[in-house]
C-alpha cells in the first residue's frame, strides 16, 4: 500500500457524530453515476473538518474553497469501481456500518474506522463494497 496513506483518528469521533447529525437534516442528496447518494458541500460549512484539512494536508495543492462531497450508503448499497479525475483522493470515514461497506483501492483493502482517513492516487480503481448492515457515511476531497 505504498501509494496509499492511512490516517488513523484523523477526525475525532464527536466531530464525526456532529457531522452525521448535520447531514441527516440536509435535503440536497442526489444519485450519482457510481454512488447511490451524495451531497456537494463547501468545506467551510464544516469548520472542524476544514481545520483538519488545513493542518494535515498543506503539502498538497488544495483550494479550501473547492467543493467536496459526502456519500451515504444504506443496506444493500455500494459504490461502483471507478477512478477519480484529479490527482490524489482523500476519503474520511465519518460513520462506519456494522457490516460491509469496505473501501477497496486497487487490490488493497483500506480497513477504516470512523474518523480515519485514507489518501491515495485517484487514478487507481477503487470502490466501496455492499453495506450489509447499518449506514456508511464518508467525506471525499481531491488534491492536485
Amino acid at each position: 500500500m505504498s501509494d496509499i496513506k492511512i490516517y488513523k483518528n484523523l477526525v475525532p469521533l464527536d466531530v464525526c457524530q456532529r457531522i452525521t447529525e448535520m447531514l441527516y437534516n440536509r435535503a440536497e442528496w442526489y444519485a450519482h453515476s457510481y454512488t447511490p447518494r451524495r451531497i456537494n458541500v463547501e468545506i467551510n460549512e464544516f469548520p472542524e473538518l476544514e481545520k483538519i484539512m488545513i493542518e494535515n494536508f498543506s503539502d498538497y495543492e488544495y483550494r479550501i474553497d473547492q467543493r467536496c462531497y459526502f456519500q451515504i450508503y444504506e443496506k444493500n448499497e455500494y459504490c461502483k469501481n471507478h477512478k477519480d479525475p484529479k490527482g490524489h483522493t482523500l476519503i474520511i470515514l465519518i460513520k462506519k456500518p456494522e457490516s460491509g461497506g469496505v473501501l477497496s483501492i486497487g487490490s488493497n483493502v483500506a480497513d477504516l474506522d470512523a474518523g480515519d482517513g485514507v489518501l491515495f492516487d485517484g487514478s487507481i480503481q477503487h470502490r466501496v463494497t455492499t453495506v450489509f448492515e447499518g449506514t456508511r457515511i464518508s467525506f471525499a476531497a481531491w488534491f492536485k
